[in-house]
């Protein structure tokens, strides 16, 4: 997915995590425990500083950028040059890859609002092995090429051997697409210019327009105008994942960027027309074998069809603030009045939002249809109370 990191700044140097190069054949195996919020993935990674000791942090798994990236705080604790290389483990074994390093130009320590994230596991890290993320024990294992017992269904993929990015085939209104698998995004986005035709001929899989729950990723300029909908059944060889929720959003992050499918598919290993996202990840047990171009999904959870059940409002999050940046409406209508775009949300039913993580303030957001949400929100300095109903979008 797009890096999270508010902007950053290319150091211009290439660094090794580890004493190995790039693609060496690797011998050892590690497993841990993540977190998940917002659908997304974090672990604990250990630096070793330049004296040796071992500096632990949070971090996002990153499926979809290649580019090593941590905080310029703890940039400045690792001092990394070309005499000093950065090395990194996880579950105490070193990380074998030769990644491009980005500093984020925050000095804050917070990357995710609410977590104390500060770095990232990028693709050109996973690559170098077979990678388990198992969604229902929350464990991420990084094996030896090879050295696993696959489990569920093989799906073959392609890989950018750049970026480590991959892709599959997937199928939709009986139309064959390419499709990235991107864990590190929270929900499954489809390119507008694609889905115009399914909107044209199945106008009754659209469920609202703008950014609601998880499809809420980033507060990013896609999310004002994406298309929610909900198609009954993407096909993946021999998968079937059904009632899908997606995005479909056309334009950039913002207004000067490129297309943001036309700029995402040059990391894959083939133009794409959309990424599927944690909301579908998260029903599996997934393996990617990158040596070998395959993947292995084993469900381990039903599909959720009332995950976009939700108060309509599209929130952004700066410094630890969450404000509104959107409205989005059912049948041209608007499903939450006395909200304007740019107020402060402080609290949903009488919890504190601000400094909470984004997964935290969806769930409170989240519920049953007819639902009331009370929200307090703050407009040029004085605060007040909104009775929100809870929307299935």
């Amino acid at each position: 997915m797009r890096s999270w990191l508010s902007s950053v700044v290319s150091l211009g140097l290439m660094f090794c995590f580890a004493a190995h190069a790039h693609g060496q054949a690797i011998s050892r195996s590690a497993s841990e425990h993540f977190l998940i919020d917002h659908n997304r993935v974090f672990v604990e990674l250990e630096f070793v500083r330049p004296g040796g000791s071992i500096r632990k942090t949070l971090a996002f798994v990153d499926g979809g950028d290649p580019n090593f990236e941590f905080t310029a705080a703890l940039a400045r604790e690792l001092g990394p040059d070309k005499n000093n290389p950065i090395r990194v483990r996880f579950a105490g074994m070193d990380l074998n890859v030769t990644p491009k390093i980005q500093v984020g130009k925050d000095e804050g320590k917070t990357i995710f609002a609410g977590m104390v994230v500060e770095a990232n596991l990028p693709s050109t890290a996973l690559d170098q092995y077979d990678v388990i993320l198992d969604y229902g024990n929350r464990r991420l294992t990084l094996a030896a090429p090879g050295s696993l017992t696959h489990e569920g269904a093989r799906i073959p993929c392609k890989v950018n051997p750049k970026t480590g990015l991959i892709s599959v085939e997937g199928e939709i209104d009986r139309q064959s697409y390419a499709v990235a698998i991107d864990a590190g995004s929270a929900y499954t986005w489809i390119d507008q210019a694609v889905a115009k035709k399914w909107i044209t001929a199945h106008p009754q899989w659209v469920r609202g327009v703008g950014a609601v729950g998880d499809a809420n990723m980033n507060g990013a300029l896609p999310e004002l105008t994406g298309t929610i909908l909900r198609l009954p059944v993407i096909h993946i060889g021999a998968l079937a994942f059904e009632q899908a929720g997606a995005l479909a959003v056309s334009g950039g992050w913002d207004k000067a960027s490129p297309n943001l499918f036309q700029w995402y598919s040059q990391k894959t290993p083939e133009p794409v027309a959309g990424f599927i996202g944690g909301n579908i990840l998260r029903q599996f047990r997934v393996e990617i074998d990158y040596a070998h171009h395959a993947t292995y999904w084993k469900r381990i959870a039903p599909p959720d069809p009332s995950d976009l059940v939700q108060v309509g409002i599209t929130i952004g999050v700066h410094g630890g603030k969450y404000s509104v940046i959107a409205l989005p409406t059912q049948n041209g209508k608007v499903t939450v009045h006395g909200v304007a775009v740019n107020d402060q949300l402080l609290s949903v039913d009488g919890v504190a939002v601000t400094g909470a993580t984004m997964g935290k303030v969806l769930t409170a957001l989240h519920g049953r249809p007819g639902e009331i949400r009370r929200l307090v929100l703050e407009r040029n300095g004085k605060s007040f109370r909104v009775h929100a109903p809870i929307t299935r979008f």
